[in-house]
Protein backbone atom coordinates (compact mmCIF):
# COMPACT_ATOMS: atom_id res chain seq x y z
CA UNK A 1 0.00 0.00 0.00
CA UNK A 2 1.11 3.54 -0.75
CA UNK A 3 0.72 6.13 1.98
CA UNK A 4 0.58 9.82 1.09
CA UNK A 5 0.43 12.76 3.47
CA UNK A 6 -1.01 15.92 1.89
CA UNK A 7 -1.29 19.42 3.30
CA UNK A 8 -4.27 21.15 1.68
CA UNK A 9 -5.27 24.77 2.10
CA UNK A 10 -9.01 24.99 1.79
CA UNK A 11 -9.89 28.65 1.11
CA UNK A 12 -12.71 30.07 3.22
CA UNK A 13 -13.22 26.78 5.08
CA UNK A 14 -13.10 26.53 8.85
CA UNK A 15 -10.54 23.69 8.69
CA UNK A 16 -7.88 25.90 7.12
CA UNK A 17 -8.64 28.85 9.37
CA UNK A 18 -9.31 27.51 12.85
CA UNK A 19 -5.69 26.81 13.76
CA UNK A 20 -4.75 30.35 12.73
CA UNK A 21 -7.52 31.72 14.94
CA UNK A 22 -6.66 29.49 17.93
CA UNK A 23 -2.96 28.61 17.49
CA UNK A 24 -2.43 27.23 20.98
CA UNK A 25 -4.95 24.42 20.52
CA UNK A 26 -4.68 21.17 18.61
CA UNK A 27 -7.51 20.26 16.26
CA UNK A 28 -8.14 16.96 14.51
CA UNK A 29 -11.11 15.55 12.62
CA UNK A 30 -11.40 11.96 13.71
CA UNK A 31 -14.45 10.95 11.69
CA UNK A 32 -16.78 12.34 9.05
CA UNK A 33 -19.89 11.36 7.12
CA UNK A 34 -21.62 12.73 4.04
CA UNK A 35 -25.28 13.50 4.72
CA UNK A 36 -27.20 15.06 1.83
CA UNK A 37 -25.63 18.50 1.19
CA UNK A 38 -23.53 18.50 4.35
CA UNK A 39 -20.46 16.85 5.80
CA UNK A 40 -20.68 15.94 9.46
CA UNK A 41 -17.35 15.73 11.29
CA UNK A 42 -16.28 14.71 14.75
CA UNK A 43 -13.72 17.30 15.83
CA UNK A 44 -11.31 16.72 18.71
CA UNK A 45 -9.90 19.84 20.37
CA UNK A 46 -7.07 19.78 22.91
CA UNK A 47 -5.87 22.81 24.81
CA UNK A 48 -6.91 25.40 27.34
CA UNK A 49 -10.54 24.61 28.26
CA UNK A 50 -11.22 28.29 29.02
CA UNK A 51 -11.17 28.92 25.25
CA UNK A 52 -13.70 26.18 24.40
CA UNK A 53 -16.72 28.53 24.52
CA UNK A 54 -14.90 30.98 22.18
CA UNK A 55 -14.04 28.18 19.76
CA UNK A 56 -17.65 26.97 19.70
CA UNK A 57 -18.93 30.52 19.20
CA UNK A 58 -16.44 31.13 16.38
CA UNK A 59 -17.49 27.93 14.61
CA UNK A 60 -21.23 28.49 15.07
CA UNK A 61 -21.00 31.99 13.55
CA UNK A 62 -19.29 30.84 10.36
CA UNK A 63 -21.37 30.78 7.18
CA UNK A 64 -19.86 27.46 6.04
CA UNK A 65 -21.11 25.69 9.18
CA UNK A 66 -24.71 24.59 9.66
CA UNK A 67 -24.52 23.29 13.23
CA UNK A 68 -22.05 22.87 16.12
CA UNK A 69 -22.83 20.44 18.91
CA UNK A 70 -20.71 19.67 21.99
CA UNK A 71 -20.54 15.92 22.52
CA UNK A 72 -18.06 15.44 25.34
CA UNK A 73 -15.76 17.59 27.46
CA UNK A 74 -13.10 16.02 29.63
CA UNK A 75 -10.55 18.37 31.17
CA UNK A 76 -8.59 20.02 28.35
CA UNK A 77 -10.23 17.89 25.64
CA UNK A 78 -13.48 18.68 23.83
CA UNK A 79 -15.32 16.70 21.15
CA UNK A 80 -17.66 18.55 18.79
CA UNK A 81 -19.96 17.41 16.02
CA UNK A 82 -19.75 19.94 13.19
CA UNK A 83 -22.08 19.97 10.22
CA UNK A 84 -20.52 21.80 7.24
CA UNK A 85 -22.32 22.98 4.10
CA UNK A 86 -21.58 21.52 0.71
CA UNK A 87 -23.06 23.45 -2.20
CA UNK A 88 -21.93 25.69 -5.05
CA UNK A 89 -20.62 28.28 -2.56
CA UNK A 90 -18.93 25.86 -0.13
CA UNK A 91 -16.70 23.22 -1.68
CA UNK A 92 -15.51 19.97 -0.14
CA UNK A 93 -12.75 17.79 -1.49
CA UNK A 94 -12.90 14.61 0.58
CA UNK A 95 -15.14 12.99 -2.06
CA UNK A 96 -12.14 13.12 -4.46
CA UNK A 97 -10.45 10.58 -2.21
CA UNK A 98 -13.31 8.09 -2.14
CA UNK A 99 -14.12 8.47 -5.82
CA UNK A 100 -10.52 7.69 -6.77
CA UNK A 101 -9.64 4.73 -4.56
CA UNK A 102 -7.96 6.50 -1.64
CA UNK A 103 -8.80 5.71 1.98
CA UNK A 104 -8.22 7.86 5.02
CA UNK A 105 -5.62 6.27 7.28
CA UNK A 106 -5.46 8.76 10.16
CA UNK A 107 -7.41 11.67 11.63
CA UNK A 108 -7.15 14.91 9.67
CA UNK A 109 -5.01 17.41 11.56
CA UNK A 110 -5.10 21.17 11.26
CA UNK A 111 -1.62 22.68 11.09
CA UNK A 112 -1.23 26.40 10.47
CA UNK A 113 -3.39 27.12 7.41
CA UNK A 114 -3.39 23.51 6.19
CA UNK A 115 -5.53 20.45 6.66
CA UNK A 116 -3.16 17.47 6.87
CA UNK A 117 -4.67 14.37 5.28
CA UNK A 118 -3.05 10.92 5.61
CA UNK A 119 -4.30 8.66 2.82
CA UNK A 120 -3.66 5.19 1.49
CA UNK A 121 -3.93 3.67 -1.97
CA UNK A 122 -3.12 0.40 -3.65
CA UNK A 123 -1.58 2.27 -6.60
CA UNK A 124 0.42 5.45 -7.10
CA UNK A 125 -1.81 6.24 -10.07
CA UNK A 126 -4.74 7.00 -7.74
CA UNK A 127 -2.58 9.38 -5.73
CA UNK A 128 -1.38 11.17 -8.87
CA UNK A 129 -4.93 11.52 -10.16
CA UNK A 130 -6.23 13.01 -6.90
CA UNK A 131 -3.23 15.33 -6.72
CA UNK A 132 -3.98 16.64 -10.24
CA UNK A 133 -7.68 17.15 -9.40
CA UNK A 134 -6.96 18.95 -6.14
CA UNK A 135 -4.23 21.25 -7.41
CA UNK A 136 -6.71 22.79 -9.87
CA UNK A 137 -8.78 24.17 -6.97
CA UNK A 138 -6.64 24.16 -3.83
CA UNK A 139 -3.19 25.05 -2.63
CA UNK A 140 -1.52 21.80 -1.60
CA UNK A 141 1.82 20.21 -0.88
CA UNK A 142 2.94 16.62 -0.61
CA UNK A 143 4.50 16.02 2.80
CA UNK A 144 5.49 12.42 2.06
CA UNK A 145 4.78 9.35 -0.05
CA UNK A 146 5.87 5.96 1.21
CA UNK A 147 5.29 2.39 0.13
CA UNK A 148 4.55 -0.12 2.84
CA UNK A 149 4.23 -3.80 2.00
CA UNK A 150 1.09 -5.28 3.51
CA UNK A 151 1.82 -6.99 6.80
CA UNK A 152 -0.88 -7.88 9.27
CA UNK A 153 -0.51 -5.91 12.48
CA UNK A 154 -2.01 -8.71 14.55
CA UNK A 155 -1.33 -12.41 14.69
CA UNK A 156 -4.25 -14.65 13.77
CA UNK A 157 -4.85 -15.46 17.45
CA UNK A 158 -4.76 -11.77 18.44
CA UNK A 159 -7.19 -10.95 15.64
CA UNK A 160 -9.67 -13.62 16.72
CA UNK A 161 -9.51 -12.50 20.37
CA UNK A 162 -9.88 -8.86 19.36
CA UNK A 163 -12.98 -9.62 17.25
CA UNK A 164 -14.58 -11.63 20.05
CA UNK A 165 -13.78 -8.93 22.65
CA UNK A 166 -15.18 -6.29 20.32
CA UNK A 167 -18.46 -8.13 19.79
CA UNK A 168 -18.83 -8.82 23.52
CA UNK A 169 -18.53 -5.09 24.28
CA UNK A 170 -15.04 -4.93 25.81
CA UNK A 171 -14.18 -1.82 23.75
CA UNK A 172 -17.47 0.00 24.36
CA UNK A 173 -17.61 2.84 26.85
CA UNK A 174 -18.61 2.06 29.47
CA UNK A 175 -17.43 -1.51 29.00
CA UNK A 176 -20.15 -4.13 28.60
CA UNK A 177 -17.90 -6.93 29.87
CA UNK A 178 -15.02 -7.00 32.36
CA UNK A 179 -11.66 -8.57 31.63
CA UNK A 180 -12.42 -11.30 34.20
CA UNK A 181 -15.76 -12.19 32.57
CA UNK A 182 -14.17 -12.02 29.10
CA UNK A 183 -11.40 -14.37 30.27
CA UNK A 184 -14.00 -16.84 31.57
CA UNK A 185 -16.18 -16.55 28.45
CA UNK A 186 -13.27 -17.14 26.05
CA UNK A 187 -11.68 -19.74 28.35
CA UNK A 188 -8.32 -17.98 28.22
CA UNK A 189 -6.21 -17.17 31.30
CA UNK A 190 -6.61 -13.51 32.23
CA UNK A 191 -2.90 -12.65 31.94
CA UNK A 192 -2.68 -14.27 28.47
CA UNK A 193 -5.84 -12.45 27.38
CA UNK A 194 -4.50 -9.09 28.61
CA UNK A 195 -1.24 -9.59 26.72
CA UNK A 196 -3.16 -10.32 23.50
CA UNK A 197 -5.49 -7.35 23.92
Amino acid sequence: MYKVVLDIHHNHHWGSEINLKFPYHQFSSIDYQWIKNTVTELLRICGDKDFFPQIMLYLSQRSDIVKVEALNKNGNELFLRIQTRKDQNFSQFSHFFHDNGLVILAPTKFIEKYERWTLGSVTKTNIAKVYQLLKKQFSLRVVSITHQPHQPLLTEKQRKIFIQAFHLGYYKWPRKITITKLSTTLNIPKTVLLSHL
